[in-house]
């Protein structure tokens, strides 16, 4: 006799046989029980979660020979029952989407729709993968959806739902199907290994189970190759090195060398997974659920339900934890870095072609270095922390802060006279404003009162910006802050979509919903030596400069203010300021 994989074996014959779709089960059961079946089912869902599945046995429970009517709890003993587990019911049609997608195949269903069944209550037609239909095919399939026989019932199953058209979705009753937990289908796993008269240790099955990601039916694939590896009671190194995983101990090591800083020990067992022919898009994905579990236990605790970190191995991760505590300060801040990391690196190694191995590395590199990194809020925080630099000489003493003006209300705000051109500077600087518009102290508590809410928003981010952000021109609508001073990091930092956002929002603030913010890179704002005397230039009316033609040399930097913040990062970290 031909062997039967174990995926066809064991694969659900009723609801009660159902792992993971709990929900679904209850919905068509309650619906069959109280007559309340409709004519077009759509199951949606990822592969391998019990789709088809589910729509067999419901053709079965439609057709139960050992029923009067329609069953929530089908026989699976009678001929229709066998048959349609098998495949081969006359009045039940499965057909596959992909092959079966054009207009003509259409065509000759509805020709078949008309035919009353040949000894059950409904002829069942089940279409696979429904959304590989052509636009023609589905509109060719929608009359006869809209309005089918009573004898006739309609079984879609996909797994991209959103290819559907809506005139196709809006006549199903549609039923989501979930990626089944970890736990549910390591003890599936255990019964089918049970069934077979074989030993499997419950390691492995969580190990498989965590391949998976989801699937039952990719799990029971995996488990039926891993048992005909040798009679034997199989391993978990068995297991990893069938499937080329390296397993989440694996991925704890590697993380354990990027949060020690050592780069070549990380690099040398990237290289040895790689030598035993593994891909690289495998090793970031691991390392990435390897990060995703991290996360789960720093902020639900060693005993959440949500990781899959298997219990004998969580003091391990704990410890991981515990040594990233220590030296990042916030091991929170280590793997969202961490994690950023990965994500951009598996962007890239879709577009690296050959230089993927290139990419990977790179990015393990940058990885481990983490380590000796600061973020800027963690910054920001020793900053305010630290004592405060006595200054060198008077010429050097701290600039007095203007004082803050009371929060004025929304209404308040919204009666302010709007200034047309703005000129003080973050650090409250003057210049004299034309006949007619604002009092230039009316400007520099309108540009206070913008930096005093974007502190509210992001301490660090208001610390760089009243640094290096000097107000430009004010339209009366739109105002354009100068951005010349500020290096490149700050310029990626000012471009970023959330910091843009919390400038906006600090400015719309103060000055009404319909403000707009522009920063200019190129723009130097004046000294404050000179602010009173600095011309104002109209950059609305400068020529645009072409593309490729050369920028003109940048004027030579003036003397720095003195700045308390600067002051005591120099001291704080003994830096020499070279720009």
């Amino acid at each position: 006799m031909s062997y039967e994989v174990l995926a066809r074996k064991y694969r659900p014959k009723s609801f009660s046989e159902l792992t993971g779709q709990d929900a679904v089960a209850r919905v068509l059961r309650g619906a069959i029980e109280q007559n309340r079946l409709g004519h077009a089912f759509l199951f949606t869902g990822p592969r391998g979660v019990g789709k088809t599945s589910t729509a067999r046995i419901l053709a079965a429970a439609l057709n139960c020979q050992n029923a009067s009517a329609p069953t929530a709890t089908p026989c699976g003993t009678c001929d229709s029952c066998r048959a349609i587990a098998a495949g081969n019911d006359v009045d039940v049609v499965e057909i596959d989407g992909a092959s079966n997608r054009k207009i003509d195949d259409i065509r000759a269903l509805r020709e078949q729709v008309g035919y009353a069944p040949m000894r059950s209550r409904f002829k069942v037609y089940i279409i696979d993968e429904v959304h590989q239909l052509t636009s023609e095919a589905f509109n060719a399939l929608l009359k006869t959806l809209e309005e089918p026989p009573p004898h006739v019932k309609f079984l879609f199953a996909t797994t991209e739902v959103e290819k559907v058209p809506e005139t196709i979705r809006s006549r199903c009753q549609i039923h989501e199907f979930h990626r089944i937990r970890e736990d549910e289908i390591a003890q599936r796993l255990q019964e089918v290994a049970a069934a077979e008269g074989r030993e499997v240790p419950r390691p492995v099955l969580e190990a498989i189970a965590s391949a998976a990601r989801g699937g039952m039916r990719d799990a029971q694939t995996m488990l039926d190759q891993l048992l005909a590896m040798g009679p034997g009671v199989p391993s978990l190194e068995d297991f990893e090195r069938m499937s080329g995983r390296s397993g989440l101990a694996a991925a704890l090591a590697w993380l354990g060398f990027a949060q020690k800083g050592d780069t070549a020990s990380l690099l040398r067992a990237i290289a040895e997974a790689l030598d035993r022919g593994r891909r690289e898009e495998d090793l970031i994905e691991e390392l990435t659920v390897a990060l995703r579990e991290l996360l789960l236990l720093r902020a639900l605790g060693a005993n959440t339900e949500l990781s899959s970190v298997p219990s004998a191995q969580r003091s391990a991760w704990s410890a991981l934890l515990t040594d990233a505590e220590k030296s990042e300060g916030d091991a929170l801040e280590w793997i969202d870095a961490g994690l950023a990391l990965l994500l951009r690196a598996r962007g890239d190694l879709r577009r690296a072609g050959s230089a993927a191995r290139l990419v990977l590395e790179l990015a393990l590199v940058r990885f481990a270095r983490l380590r000796g990194l600061t973020s800027l809020d963690a910054l920001a925080r020793r900053l305010e922390q630290a004592p405060a630099a006595a200054p060198a000489s008077a010429s050097a003493a701290p600039r007095a802060a203007p004082p803050r003006p009371a929060a004025a209300s929304p209404a308040a705000r919204a009666q302010a006279p709007a200034p047309s051109s703005v000129s003080a500077s973050a650090a409250g600087g003057r210049s004299a404003a034309p006949a007619g518009r604002p009092r230039p102290q009316d400007e520099t508590e309108l540009f206070g009162r913008f930096l005093e809410e974007l502190a509210q928003r992001d301490r660090a981010l208001h610390e760089v910006a009243s640094g290096r952000m000097a107000p430009l021109r004010w339209t009366g609508q739109e105002l354009t802050l100068a951005l010349g001073g500020a290096d490149f990091t700050e310029l990626v930092l000012f471009d970023d979509p959330q910091n843009r956002r919390l400038l906006e929002e600090s400015l719309r603030a103060v000055l009404g919903p319909q403000a707009k913010l522009v920063l200019d890179g190129d723009a130097a704002p004046p000294s404050s030596a000179s602010r009173s005397e600095a011309p104002r230039v109209d950059r609305s009316a400068a020529p645009e400069r072409r593309t490729g033609e050369p920028a003109g040399e940048r004027a030579p930097r003036r003397e720095r203010p003195a700045d308390p913040l600067v002051d005591r990062a120099k001291q704080l970290f003994d830096g020499e300021e070279v720009d």
